[in-house]
């Protein structure tokens, strides 16, 4: 358990890395590969912060996040609340908060970049890496530091709910 949390902290810090240097592109996934992906990516997911690394500010919650599929889209309902299609375009990320947008791109059957933004500008981009066995994934968080650089603020580990 340990190795594994290790490996995806790893394998979530060189992602994020490209991913804030170097825009990358939205991949391609055969119907095969989608369908592959939603299994692991959509249900029930909750915090464990326990598991979780924080470089700044504070420890997250055991916030708990639902991930619903819209058949015959490539799209989530979050929360049971908006939908978000997958492909990189901007969504509110709540009906109940104005302003804050999130556009969410699968990269490949693991990995999904999201960029946040409040009013416009871009305040946070995260990377969500998820387990082969669709049990777990981690979410690295970078943000500005105080040099006004991009930086990993922390590294959340969610867990699947029955």
């Amino acid at each position: 358990m340990r190795r594994t949390l290790r490996y995806l902290t790893l394998f979530s810090l060189s992602v994020v890395s490209f991913y804030a240097v170097g825009h990358a592109a939205s991949a391609q996934l055969t119907d095969e590969q989608f369908a592959r992906f939603y299994a692991r990516f959509t249900g029930k997911w909750k915090a464990n912060s326990a598991k979780s690394i924080v470089f700044k500010g504070v420890p997250p919650p055991a916030v708990t996040s639902s991930y619903v599929p819209i058949p015959g889209k490539r799209a989530i309902k979050y929360n049971n609340d908006v939908v978000h299609t997958l492909d990189g375009r901007e969504w509110p990320v709540s009906s109940k908060q104005t302003g804050d947008t999130v556009a969410r791109e699968v990269l490949d059957e693991f990995t999904v970049a999201n960029t946040l933004r409040q009013n416009g500008r871009i305040a946070s981009r995260n990377t969500t890496v998820l387990s082969p066995d669709g049990k777990t994934f981690v979410v690295v968080t970078m943000d500005h530091d105080e040099r006004g650089e991009w930086s990993v603020s922390r590294v959340v580990y969610y867990e699947r709910q029955e």
